[in-house]
């Protein structure tokens, strides 16, 4: 049975253009050293990939699209998928250290995922040194947010070295939906849609009038918030991206910046954005770019996924806009600055506001949702980068029988957004993926290495 994209879901398709990639990712590096079997290969990945799918129905499916662009697209069964197809093996060039296997990495993330199958692609890297191995993943975000994604990766991975072999289920996928189905079901639920949302309005207001009310007054003092702080500033991350990426990695361990967190204040995000902060002002700096008192906005992707939603696909995330201090300062005055502001964006109910925009894109008609969107992506200066905080789960991971190392995240890019940087918590790491546009970061690896510096002048500070 099809299932309908939520108009979140839609929008990231609706970005989407040939050179404007949409989709989301991670690199997770594996020691193999010890397996009694040996390195994984690549039929072994294939097989083990084959038998978790049914733990991740969507990823057998594909997107189709309602004629005349009557309703948002659906998800349904692909009866052509074949597993060899999306999981695949590739190489570093030698000497396979993080250079090669970044550059290797963003080579693959400047590549569209093909629509015309589910919307994902798996590849084993080889050849890195010290024997290790490790797995790429590109999921399209109309499939799933950071969260889900690590649902994803939970499916997949093992809790113990020996692997968990799922007992077989047999598949028999639908019929793909006719296009004459897809128009009646699309221009049903176009009046169905609407009328459910007035209905359970009209509910809440009636069982909880007060509460309701003070909800929609909340959510347009948001959206006031939002709109009374006006464009961000124009900066060199702010391009005409390209279709070519680049892609730089680092890692921090988690216990070293809960300590940094536990003698300065704030919280873990805000020791993350401090050091991104420090690390953009020293790059501006060794570009000649700096300047004083300077504040990048910064989109950051809120999970709003509840407990019951864990293993759900789809997106489950608002979104909020701190500014970060960019410009040279010392580093527990920058982290005063950002706490102070993550705890302005906290209740000032802009998530609220800019979740509601997003579900209100159900009454437009599909076509001029994608229309507005594009318009927003392709003209409009609403942020300056992207920063994106994933917690995952802190036990050890296998694959196989080898041993999670870390785990970087790969992110989309906006149409003049060239910047966008991934945490993702895992095993005890925090492993920071940087993805950006070709031309306007020739020097991303060393945004890399300031925000370790940064980091590192933030441990001192703390004197931990």
């Amino acid at each position: 049975m099809s299932e309908r994209l939520s108009p979140l879901d839609a929008s990231f398709l609706y970005l989407e253009k040939p050179h404007l990639h949409m989709h989301v990712g991670g690199l997770a590096v594996f020691d193999p050293t010890g397996v009694a079997r040996g390195p994984l290969t690549l039929d072994r990945l294939r097989a083990m990939t084959a038998a978790r799918l049914q733990m991740v129905p969507r990823f057998r499916q594909r997107v189709m699209f309602p004629p005349l662009e009557a309703a948002r697209p659906v998800w349904a069964d692909d009866p052509g998928f074949d597993v060899t197809y999306h999981v695949r093996r590739i190489a570093v060039p030698r000497p396979g250290g993080p250079r090669q296997l970044a550059a290797l990495t963003g080579q693959l993330a400047s590549q569209q995922l093909d629509r015309e199958r589910p919307l994902w692609e798996m590849y084993l890297v080889d050849g890195l040194e010290g024997g290790y191995q490790a797995v790429l993943t590109k999921t399209h975000h109309a499939m799933l947010d950071g969260v889900g994604g690590m649902d994803a990766v939970a499916a997949l991975f093992d809790l113990a070295p020996e692997p968990d072999e799922p007992a077989a289920q047999r598949w028999d996928p639908e019929p793909l939906p006719s296009s004459y189905r897809l128009l009646a079901e699309g221009l049903l639920d176009r009046i169905r849609e609407p009328a459910g949302a007035l209905a359970s309005t009209a509910a809440d207001l009636a069982r909880r009038p007060t509460a309701t009310l003070r909800d929609i007054v909340a959510t347009a003092g948001g959206a006031l918030s939002i709109l009374a702080r006006g464009l961000p500033p124009d900066t060199p991350f702010n391009v005409a991206v390209g279709a070519t990426r680049r892609f730089a990695m680092t890692a921090i361990p988690l216990e070293e910046a809960r300590a940094v967190q536990a003698s300065l204040g704030g919280t873990v995000n805000d020791v993350i954005l401090t050091a991104l902060a420090g690390g953009v002002s020293a790059l501006l700096e060794a570009r000649g770019q700096a300047g004083k008192g300077l504040r990048y906005r910064t989109m950051m992707p809120i999970s709003v996924r509840t407990g019951s939603e864990h293993g759900a696909f789809g997106n489950r995330v608002t979104t909020v806009y701190p500014d970060i201090p960019v410009g040279p300062m010392k580093p527990v005055v920058r982290l005063r600055l950002v706490r102070e502001e993550t705890r302005r964006i906290k209740s000032s109910r802009q998530g609220q506001a800019a979740t509601a925009l997003v579900q209100g894109a159900m009454w437009l008609p599909p076509g001029l949702h994608r229309r507005l969107g594009r318009f927003g992506n392709d003209h409009l200066r609403i942020f300056n980068m992207v920063a994106s905080n994933i917690p995952g789960p802190q036990v050890p991971l296998y694959l196989d029988g080898a041993r999670l190392v870390t785990y970087y995240p790969l992110m989309p890019l906006g149409a003049r957004v060239g910047l966008s940087v991934g945490v993702v918590t895992l095993v005890g790491v925090m492993g920071f993926g940087f993805t950006a546009d070709w031309e306007a970061f020739p020097d991303l690896e060393l945004l890399a290495l300031e925000v370790e510096d940064a980091f590192g002048a933030l441990q001192k500070a703390a004197g931990v």
